[in-house]
C-alpha cells in the first residue's frame, strides 16, 4: 500500500470516529443542528485530508530529487524552508529544499520549478484560473475576489461562522494582476464548415476611462464590437413547436478599442472558416463611417461584399422626421420602391414648413441626409438580406452589462485586456484551460494556444464535491473498518 492510500485509510477511520461522537448514542430526540454539524465537519475534514495529501506528495517528490544522482552532480543543498500556498482546499504548508548551482552559485528550488509555482506567488494556478474565468462575467474585481474567496473557504454556510469571517477575499489588486499577466495569449480555433454567406454585425459602445478631459470629466473610449454569424433560426419549444423568437447561428465575437477592427475581424474569420469558400459577406449596422469602411477593408476577389442598414435605425430616422404615421408610411414606401424623386418632394415640403425653426430644420435635414446616404443599404436590407440586425441587444448584453452600468473609469492600458477576456467568454472558450496553458509560456510573450480538447474542471465548481479515487484494497479496508463503529 503506497503512502497516499495509507493516508486515505487512516483518515477514513478518523472521520468515522469523529462523526460517531456527533450523535449521542442514548438520545433519540430530533435535532436539526446535528445534521448541519455533520456536513460542516465532513467539509472541513475533506479539505484537511486534501491539503495533507498535497503536502505529503510535494515533500516526497522533493526528497526524491534531493537524493537523486542528478541533484548530487549539479547542486549543493543550501537550506530547507517552508512555503505556504493557497489552494482550492485551503492553505498547504510544505517543506522544500533550496539548492545552490555548483557552477553559477544561483539558487534553485526543484519542487517549485517542476510543479510550476512562481516565486512569491501565494495563490496556486487553479485559483488563478478561476479568477481569470470569473472576471470575464463580472463588473467588479472586488466582487470576483469575494466570490473566489468564498468558494475556497471552509464550509461557507456554517451557521456557527459569521459572514464576515466565512472567507478571506482576494484583493482587487491581486485579481487585476492575475488578469493582466497573460494578456498577449493568442487563440487558434478549429475551423467550422464554411457557409456560402457570412453576416457581420458591428456597433460601438463608449466606456469611461480614467483620463480626464479639459472640463474635468472622464473621457470615453470607443469599444468596437463585431459579431460574425451564419444566419438566423427560430427557437423551438420543448415539445418541438416553433416560437416567435430567433437566434443567430454560430455567433463569434470580435472587439477592440483600437482604431480599426476589420483587420482583426478578417484574421479571425480566416481562422474559423475557409475564406476561399465564402461567396458573399454582408455587413450590418447603423451606417457609421467606421462600420461602412469594413466593405473596403474586407474586400476580396473570392467573394462579393456589401453593407446593409439595419431596420431599426431606418425606422428611427423616420420617427425623428415626423410623428405623423401617414407621412412616415409614405416616406417608407418611397424608399422601398426606390422612388427618389417622390421622396425628395415630401422632404422639401417638410423642410419648407420648418424654415422658421432653424434648430429643428437642421435636425430634420440631417435625418433626410442620413436616409439618402444609406439609400442603397436600406434597399439591400429589405430586398436581399431580409433578416433583422440584433446588434443593439448584443451591445447591451456583451458590453453595456459589464462596463457601463457602474459609474467608474477604466485604465486605457488594461481595457483592451478586459475586452479580450470578455470576448473569449462570449465565444464560449474554456478560460481555465487557456490560463493554465498560458502558465507554461513566458508572460507578455505572444504565444498561440490551440483550442481542441476540453479539460474537465467540474471538480472546482462550488456545487460539486471532491472525491479522491482510492484503490479497491483501501475501499475494502474502509468498509471493513466502518462496520466496527
Amino acid at each position: 500500500m503506497d503512502i497516499i492510500s495509507q493516508l486515505a485509510l487512516d483518515y477514513s477511520k478518523k472521520l468515522l470516529r469523529d462523526l460517531n461522537t456527533l450523535i449521542p448514542q442514548t438520545s433519540y430526540s430530533e435535532n436539526s443542528f446535528t445534521y448541519v454539524d455533520m456536513i460542516s465537519h465532513i467539509d472541513n475534514f475533506s479539505k484537511s485530508f486534501n491539503t495533507t495529501i498535497i503536502k505529503t506528495y510535494l515533500e516526497k517528490e522533493d526528497l526524491k530529487y534531493r537524493n537523486s544522482i542528478q541533484r548530487i552532480t549539479s547542486y549543493h543543498v543550501k537550506v530547507t524552508r517552508e512555503r505556504t500556498i493557497k489552494t482550492i482546499f485551503g492553505d498547504v504548508t510544505y517543506k522544500r529544499t533550496i539548492y545552490s548551482d555548483k557552477s553559477t552559485k544561483k539558487s534553485y528550488c526543484y519542487i517549485d520549478r517542476v510543479i510550476g509555482i512562481p516565486r512569491y506567488d501565494y495563490y496556486d494556478s487553479t485559483i488563478k484560473s478561476l479568477v481569470y474565468e470569473l472576471s470575464a462575467d463580472q463588473n467588479s474585481m472586488i466582487k470576483v475576489g469575494k466570490l473566489i474567496g468564498d468558494r475556497i473557504a471552509p464550509y461557507s454556510n456554517n451557521f456557527r461562522t459569521s459572514s464576515k469571517d466565512s472567507f478571506k477575499a482576494i484583493s482587487r489588486q491581486t485579481v487585476s494582476n492575475i488578469i493582466n499577466k497573460y494578456k498577449d495569449v493568442k487563440i487558434s480555433y478549429n475551423r467550422k464548415i464554411t457557409p456560402k454567406k457570412i453576416y457581420i454585425m458591428a456597433d460601438e459602445k463608449y466606456v469611461y476611462s480614467q483620463i480626464l478631459n479639459q472640463k474635468g470629466f472622464n473621457k470615453k473610449s470607443m469599444v468596437k464590437l463585431a459579431v460574425i454569424f451564419e444566419g438566423e433560426q427560430r427557437l423551438r419549444r420543448v415539445n418541438g413547436t416553433f416560437t416567435d423568437k430567433y437566434t443567430l447561428i454560430n455567433k463569434h465575437y470580435v472587439a477592440t478599442i483600437k482604431d480599426s477592427i476589420w483587420g482583426k475581424v478578417y484574421e479571425e474569420l480566416d481562422q474559423i472558416y475557409n475564406v476561399e469558400e465564402i461567396k458573399e459577406i454582408i455587413i450590418l449596422g447603423d451606417g457609421g463611417s467606421w462600420i461602412k469602411s469594413g466593405v473596403k477593408e474586407l474586400t476580396n476577389s473570392n467573394y462579393k461584399i456589401h453593407f446593409a442598414l439595419d431596420k431599426f435605425h431606418f425606422n428611427q430616422s423616420l420617427v425623428r422626421i415626423t410623428r405623423n404615421s401617414d407621412i412616415r408610411k409614405k416616406l417608407f414606401n418611397y424608399v422601398l420602391n426606390n422612388r427618389k424623386a417622390d421622396f425628395q418632394v415630401v422632404a422639401d415640403s417638410i423642410l419648407e414648413e420648418l424654415k422658421n425653426n432653424e434648430k429643428k430644420h437642421e435636425r430634420i435635414k440631417d435625418q433626410f441626409k442620413y436616409i439618402k446616404n444609406n439609400w442603397k443599404a436600406i434597399l439591400s436590407m429589405h430586398n436581399d438580406v431580409k433578416i433583422g440586425c440584433a446588434m443593439e441587444q448584443e451591445i447591451s448584453h456583451t458590453l453595456a452589462a459589464i462596463y457601463s452600468n457602474l459609474g467608474k473609469g477604466y485604465s486605457i492600458n488594461k481595457l483592451e485586456t478586459y475586452i479580450e477576456l470578455r470576448v473569449k467568454y462570449m465565444n464560449k472558450l474554456n478560460l481555465q484551460e487557456i490560463y493554465l496553458k498560458a502558465l507554461n509560456n513566458k508572460p507578455n510573450k505572444k504565444n498561440v494556444i490551440e483550442i481542441k480538447d476540453v479539460l474537465d474542471f467540474s471538480m472546482f465548481d462550488k456545487t460539486n464535491s471532491f472525491t479522491l479515487n482510492i484503490n479497491d484494497n483501501v475501499k475494502r479496508s474502509f468498509l471493513k473498518e466502518s462496520k466496527k463503529f
